[in-house]
Order: structure tokens, then C-alpha cells, then sequence
């Protein structure tokens, strides 16, 4: 639509300036007959006001057919079963329907769910129909979008963003093929399902390669809490403990973690202590926020459970990492693991800081 701008720019600078060539008046009161100078500046900025009044009107329609095309949420109930309750992340706004920034807002979130068709929902509420909803989601203003991924909201805007924006964050939680698609992809370093741990006591099957003490640590990707990339050979230069857990959520890694950051604290910069886990970026960031926890690096294996292949830690029936710890020493090499055998243990601290500062040369 910029072109309308262009156009009414253009158009009106062409009629003032004829304006004052042919008005010509010689008190130079008016500004349209001044000059064909100050005729095509007044001109030309009444035609870009008058224009940007006509693209706003086109936008406005083009959005209210949008946002009328937006499936609705009328209800808890439906609230419930169609966001709380999906299998896919679902992008929520929430709206009224005179608001002129949701009908702009509308085409951007339509081209959304057409693009991600069959694995985004985007659905829309009126906030004046569900005032209980509105309230709990603390929505002051329209438009008002949340990101739900698994029950939970884990990004949140106000106002009308530009697409990248919403994409970015939905981009960040799609998985990027998982543990089957791995499992496929690369079948000659897919080893043969592993057992020997428990969950609660329940037997748990890992899948994935072997790594063990002496090899090379596998090279993946991870997601930081900024969206960036992060590499294990990132850390190469330093011993790297690697610490594997299922969920930052549960009360055993978020004590493991904790305690891996006083010890990180203690190392200072002799080590770089690394968390891992399948939780999303925004989940951990909001966790590290509110526990304190600055001192380790923590990242995602949620996009293609690259991490848990690679080390042989993928929980197979589950999109959870098994606890495990690995040591890295500065060249590459793994000088220590152990893979936790029961999952709501903890892992030996002691053993793994002892193969830290052996790594280091201490």
C-alpha cells in the first residue's frame, strides 16, 4: 500500500505547483498561489494527507474481511479446548471490533496461519465478550497477541508488530524434524536403542549414539533464551561440563542447576558450565529469571533434539533428555560421563567438578 502514499505525494506536488504558476497571486497570502514553488510543498503534503487517509481506509477494509475470517473464541470453554488443550501452538489476539490496529493487524496474522497451515492455530477474542479472559491475561490494550505453546503463553505483544516478529517466535518452537526424523535422517549414527534407565522407577529406553569418555564430543546446535545458535565447539579453549536434564520445571533439575551455578561461581572463568534441557528458550530464560541462576549457559535441544542423538541421552518415548553429565576438556575430548540412572536422582557432583579442574590443569 505504500504506493498509494507515493502516488498522493506526487499527484498533489503536480496540481499545488499548477496551482500557483496559474493563480499567481502577488500579495503571496496564499500558500498554494504564492509560487508554483510553495504551491507543489503545500500540495504535495495535502496530497500525502489525503492519501495516507485513503490507504487507511483500504487497509481497514482488506482487515476487517481478515479479522472477520479469524476463527473466534465465545467462550471458556472453548478457550479451554481450542488453546489450553492443542496439540499445535496457537498465536490468540485478542481484539474489539471497532479497533482500527486490529483490522491492520488481521491480514498479518491470516498470512500466519495459512503459512504454518496444519501446525499454528490463530485464533481471536473479543475482549469486551470475555472480560474474565481479558482481565487474566492482563490486557490493557488491543491488539493484544499471545503465543500458547503447550498449554502456556510464552510470548506476548501489544499493538501491531511487523510479521517477522511473530514469526521469529513460532519459528523458534516448530521442531525441526525430532527424534524420529533424526532417528532417519542419519540412520549410520543412529545407534540401536539403549536401556538401564529409570524413570520413578519405570524403565526408560534411550536412543541415540554412545559417546563415551575418549571420543570426540559431538558438534550440535542449541538455542539461547535470544533465539541465537550456540555450538558446543563455541566453548572449545575451556573444560565444558555438560549438564542434561529432562526439564527445568521439575524439582531435581531446578536443584541441579542451581547447584551447577554456585559451582560455576566457584570456577569463575576456569570452566563453562552448560544446561541443557528440550525446555523452550522462553521457558528457560523466564526460569533462570526468576531463580537467579547467571552464572551457567543455558540452552534448547527442543528444535531437533540434535543434543540428545548426539550424546545418546533421548528419552525415546518421550521429548525429554535423560540426566546425564559430560566433561569436555579444552581440545574436544569427553573425559567424563555419567548418564544418571534414575532420573529424579541427582548426579555426582563431586566426580564431575573433579574432572573439570583435572581438564583445566588443576
Amino acid at each position: 500500500m505504500t504506493w498509494i502514499l507515493i502516488v498522493g505525494l506526487f499527484a498533489g506536488a503536480v496540481i499545488g505547483g499548477i496551482i500557483g504558476y496559474v493563480g499567481k497571486c502577488r500579495s503571496g497570502t496564499c500558500p498554494f498561489t504564492a509560487s508554483p514553488w510553495t504551491g507543489a510543498l503545500w500540495g504535495a503534503l495535502l496530497g500525502l494527507g489525503i492519501a495516507f487517509l485513503t490507504r487507511s481506509q483500504v487497509v481497514s477494509s482488506g482487515g476487517a474481511e481478515a479479522l472477520a475470517a479469524l476463527p473466534s473464541i465465545e467462550s471458556e470453554e472453548a478457550f479451554r479446548s481450542e488453546v489450553l488443550e492443542s496439540e499445535q501452538p496457537v498465536l490468540l489476539e485478542f481484539y474489539t471490533p471497532t479497533c482500527i490496529y486490529c483490522r491492520q493487524l488481521a491480514p498479518t496474522l491470516a498470512a500466519l496461519g495459512q503459512q504454518y497451515a496444519g501446525r499454528l492455530k490463530v485464533v481471536k477474542v473479543n475482549a469486551n465478550q470475555l472480560p474474565d479472559l481479558s482481565r487474566r491475561h492482563q490486557v490493557s490494550g488491543v491488539p493484544a497477541v499471545f503465543l500458547y505453546h503447550q498449554g502456556k503463553p510464552i510470548g506476548r505483544w501489544v499493538g501491531v508488530q511487523e510479521a517477522g516478529v511473530y514469526r521469529t517466535a513460532v519459528e523458534a518452537i516448530m521442531p525441526q524434524g525430532g527424534p524420529e526424523a533424526a532417528a532417519t535422517a542419519n540412520p549410520e549414527e543412529t545407534a540401536m536403542p539403549k536401556q538401564g534407565v529409570t524413570m520413578k522407577g519405570n524403565p526408560v529406553t534411550l536412543t541415540g549414539n554412545d559417546v563415551n569418555v575418549g571420543d570426540a564430543a559431538p558438534d550440535v546446535k542449541l538455542v539461547k533464551a535470544d533465539l541465537s545458535e550456540v555450538k558446543i565447539s563455541d566453548f572449545r579453549g575451556k573444560p565444558l561440563l555438560i549438564s542434561a536434564v529432562p526439564s527445568l520445571d521439575t524439582s531435581v533439575c531446578a536443584k541441579e542447576t542451581k547447584h551447577f551455578n554456585d559451582i560455576a561461581s566457584e570456577l569463575h572463568d576456569e570452566a563453562v558450565i552448560l544446561t541443557v534441557s528440550t525446555d523452550l528458550p522462553f521457558a528457560q530464560e523466564r526460569w533462570c529469571g526468576a531463580n537467579g541462576v547467571e552464572n551457567v549457559v543455558v540452552a534448547s535441544d527442543h528444535r531437533g533434539c540434535e543434543f540428545g542423538q548426539k550424546y545418546g541421552v533421548q528419552m525415546q518415548d518421550f521429548r525429554l533428555l535423560a540426566r546425564a553429565v559430560f566433561v569436555v576438556d579444552p581440545q574436544g575430548k569427553v573425559v567424563y560421563k555419567q548418564i544418571v540412572e534414575e532420573t529424579s536422582h541427582e548426579p555426582d557432583y563431586d566426580a564431575a567438578v573433579a574432572a573439570v579442574r583435572q581438564a583445566g590443569g588443576k
